[in-house]
């Protein structure tokens, strides 16, 4: 029930932002600087969250069965921007089915829409999937995979899966517990506008 409210208080923060600022671009690396103007790098700075590439995820949820109930007025635009390759919308979408807003409650849907979205890049998927598997909703309960989708999306444009991040290894759900990390990802959350996380 309390990652339950959490979920929901997640999506009244407008499900996961982007910050304005756009990532700076990584340096030249077309010829390395002369031999005299090296000096040793400093030590790789340890990072708060899994990178994602190293991790493998988890099989995909089942493909729902039989077509989509017809949806609200209100949400018909959004599943035409889904059609039309708006991921973002498709998680608006898959979040009416999971908390059964205007359609019939369907977490196996949003779960697969959740992951469809992450799998194509939107980080809002893969935060809504990470409460998904946290909560047992639509998919088997597992803080592993919950902790897999939230550091899919936590970096310095998202914020929401550094919070819910930050929350797995404070209680050491699904991770060994690591209070240092945890707020480390809080203040991340926090600087990125979260404001929970803040008060973590």
């Amino acid at each position: 029930m309390r990652w339950m409210s959490l979920f929901l208080l997640a999506l009244t923060l407008g499900g996961c932002r982007r910050n304005d600022t756009a990532p700076r671009p990584e340096p030249s690396q077309s010829a390395p600087p002369p031999a005299s103007a090296r000096r040793a790098a400093p030590p790789p700075k340890e990072s708060a969250e899994p990178a994602a590439e190293s991790v493998e995820l988890p099989p995909p949820p089942p493909a729902p069965i039989g077509a989509a109930p017809t949806l609200p007025a209100d949400f018909l635009s959004r599943q035409k921007a889904c059609d039309g390759g708006d991921d973002h919308a498709c998680v608006v979408v898959g979040e009416a089915f999971y908390n059964g807003k205007g359609v019939a409650l369907d977490a196996p849907r949003a779960a697969f829409i959740f992951r469809s979205a992450c799998d194509r890049g939107e980080p809002a998927g893969c935060v809504d999937l990470g409460w998904a598997y946290l909560s047992g909703t639509g998919v088997r309960k597992s803080g592993a995979n919950a902790a897999i989708f939230f550091g899919k999306a936590c970096s310095d444009t998202v914020s929401l899966g550094c919070f819910g991040l930050g929350m797995l290894y404070r209680d050491g759900t699904g991770v060994s517990r690591d209070p240092v990390r945890a707020a480390v990802l809080f203040k991340k959350a926090c600087d990125g506008g979260v404001q929970p996380a803040c008060k973590m």
